[in-house]
């Protein structure tokens, strides 16, 4: 019984890491990283808590240049993403030829849909984009948008509707006019859903996308439930030899990209942290484990799996002693393996309430 469940959750396991969807998601998520990593690092350096380190920066005026990169960082992952997520779907779907243009036309459907603001008339006039959906906000609807344009744009050329041009112009003036129907179809589909999300209570589709998951997202994103069951599936998945983190990575990343990025921007800022929860958490990981092996396992072959896995294991990369020790299918740490994470979190989460520990600052380094 207990190998036809194993059997079916491998199964399962899987599909969730080869589904297409997620597997954009995760790809994309990381070619974003270096932008995120970026503004955590700014986030770090303007909103150390010295104030002997804040008030120079105020002085030489460093603070609002130091700023910058966090800017065009955190507060605009969201126009990063949305090319991505775009990009990386071309490529899975078998049209990485036309990747790149893919997703610059992205790019434009995602601005077609973004709130501008214009003050004055003639040409004293200023149109303003407020960078309020470029960042955590608007990730949802980046992630939607670059789904839906390289979905659109890759049945375009698939169905050839493109403008055909003589062989003997170059590649790159051909590939341009090509692109030129896709992105014509394009305009006129995002404008339409502008255009009708005016007659909504909501006034466009950000306003209405962060209203309408606010609700449902807060559920698991408010409280340590919605970490701890996740990492429950993880470790779990861990415990029967895949790898969790894979299968549960780009579910985390979606879900809480505000609260991190909130909470980055904060810091940076110098004002209270908003966010208690932002799916991270204190986690010593397998270390114990490892020291517990050392200073006690009376096995030659434990001790000598643990030195190997001692320093690895201090950067949080547990696979020598997951497949080692092992503790992979060991129905003696089964238990142990799979509610460690989970205790983390609700572990983490007191230490929160009770003020013996600061929120997270969603730096991620």
């Amino acid at each position: 019984m207990w190998q036809k469940f194993e059997d079916k959750l491998i199964v399962w396991a899987g599909k969730v890491s080869q589904n297409t969807v997620l597997t954009v998601i995760s790809r994309s998520f990381m070619m974003i990283f270096p932008f995120m990593m970026i503004g955590s690092i700014f986030s770090l350096i303007t909103g150390f808590p010295v104030a002997a380190w804040t008030e120079w920066l105020a002085a030489t005026k460093l603070d609002a240049i130091l700023a910058i990169p966090l800017q065009y960082t955190t507060e605009f992952i969201s126009v990063y993403l949305v090319y991505a997520v775009a990009y990386n779907y071309a490529v899975k779907t078998g049209n990485k030829k036309n990747a790149i243009v893919t997703g610059l036309i992205s790019i434009f459907a995602f601005m077609l849909l973004t709130p501008y603001t214009r003050t004055g008339e003639g040409f004293t006039a200023v149109t303003a984009v407020p960078f309020d959906y470029l960042g955590a906000k608007g990730m949802f609807v980046a992630l939607i948008v670059g789904f839906l344009v390289a979905k659109i744009v890759g049945t375009a050329y698939k169905k050839n509707w493109t403008i055909k041009m003589p062989e003997s112009v170059p590649p790159f003036v051909t590939n341009s006019f090509s692109a030129l129907i896709p992105a014509f179809l394009i305009t006129f589909i995002f404008i339409m859903i502008r255009y009708i999300f005016t007659f909504t209570p909501w006034g466009d589709v950000f306003t209405a996308m962060y209203e309408l998951l606010k609700k449902p997202l807060g559920v698991v994103t408010q409280g340590p439930w919605g970490v701890a069951v996740i990492e429950t599936i993880s470790m779990t998945l861990w415990w029967l030899g895949i790898h969790g983190g894979s299968v549960t990575y780009s579910v985390k990343n979606v879900l809480f990209a505000e609260p991190r990025l909130g909470n980055v921007a904060a810091y940076a800022a110098g004002q209270p942290l908003p966010f208690i929860v932002t799916g991270l958490f204190l986690t010593v990981g397998v270390i114990p484990l490892v020291v517990i092996c050392l200073a006690f396992g009376k096995s030659q072959r434990m001790k000598s799996v643990a030195k190997v896995a001692f320093i690895p294991a201090i950067f949080g990369i547990s696979e020598p002693i997951n497949f080692g020790l092992p503790t992979v299918l060991n129905p003696i740490m089964a238990i142990p393996t799979i509610i460690i994470y989970p205790i983390s979190v609700f572990f983490t989460y007191l230490l929160n309430l009770a003020g013996w520990l600061p929120y997270c600052n969603g730096a991620q380094i």
